[in-house]
């Protein structure tokens, strides 16, 4: 069965009737908490504020709720038993989070599109999840566009993630190229990491576990406004994709020919 990020965008795939067979279908539930439990555990989501990036109809929300409350019965420590997660739910799909809202899960919903980046205040979060989502970035109309969508993305994400947290964001690939795009992107941010394979054959999973870059020389001193504001100019800076060399060196070639040309003119 195709993935639905070959088919359409993900407000068109995802009408009111689809977003009830993706709920209702069992398979699907099991698979997106199995995965958003792996997430939990790469990346210790023990308390603070999550956030989990494409939420969709809460199957991630609801996997984030049972790590806590599993964690906290086999804790000994008293102090840990009533730690908590405060949970912020995103997605770009209305009927999705409409759908979420209805189950009455204890946690914040917001609908936006993180290609377009994330509009939270600097280190706002303990930590990121993300299940079967950031692979939709892949498919914009261009290449150009496609990277510029994904620093947007990750940038704001380094921006939201508190100083010593850490990101994991589950996803499917097509091809070499992508990954490769995830992890050019990640490092120009700032983000340190890589993927994680988990499983053999078809139940192969790939994870993205990134943190950031935290040098004690020099931040030792610093303290945690400093840090945000520089967060903060590293998510406003305007992206630029760079020229390809091949494009230059025909624009210069075609500048010489152009110019010869006027030359046989005048002489003529």
């Amino acid at each position: 069965m195709a993935r639905p990020e070959l088919k359409n965008s993900p407000t068109q795939f995802y009408t009111n009737e689809e977003v009830e067979k993706y709920d209702r279908n069992k398979r699907i539930i099991y698979i997106q908490r199995k995965m958003a439990e792996k997430c939990c555990e790469l990346i210790n989501c023990t308390s603070g504020v999550i956030l989990d990036i494409g939420c969709g109809t809460g199957h991630s929300i609801s996997a984030l709720k049972e790590y806590e409350s599993s964690r906290n019965e086999k804790s000994e420590d008293a102090l840990d038993k009533n730690r908590k997660l405060f949970i912020v739910g995103c997605d770009i799909n209305r009927n999705m989070l409409l759908n979420c809202n209805n189950k009455g899960l204890d946690a914040e919903l917001v609908q936006l599109d993180i290609g377009n980046s994330l509009p939270f205040q600097p280190a706002s979060f303990d930590g990121i999840i993300s299940v079967s989502c950031i692979q939709w970035l892949f498919y914009a109309s261009n290449t150009d566009r496609t990277e510029k969508r994904l620093y947007m993305f990750l940038s704001s994400m380094y921006a939201a993630l508190k100083r010593e947290a850490s990101a994991c964001l589950q996803f499917y690939y097509e091809g070499k190229w992508q990954v490769d795009l995830l992890m050019k992107v990640s490092r120009r941010v700032g983000f340190v990491g890589g993927v994680v394979i988990d499983g053999e054959g078809k139940n192969t999973k790939y994870y993205l576990v990134l943190s950031m870059i935290v040098k004690n020389t020099k931040f030792e001193k610093a303290d945690e406004e400093v840090l945000n504001r520089r967060k903060q100019r590293r998510c406003n800076s305007n992206y630029k994709i760079k020229e390809r060399r091949d494009d230059n060196l025909y624009n210069n070639k075609r500048k010489k020919n152009d110019g010869r040309d006027k030359k046989k003119k005048k002489h003529k």
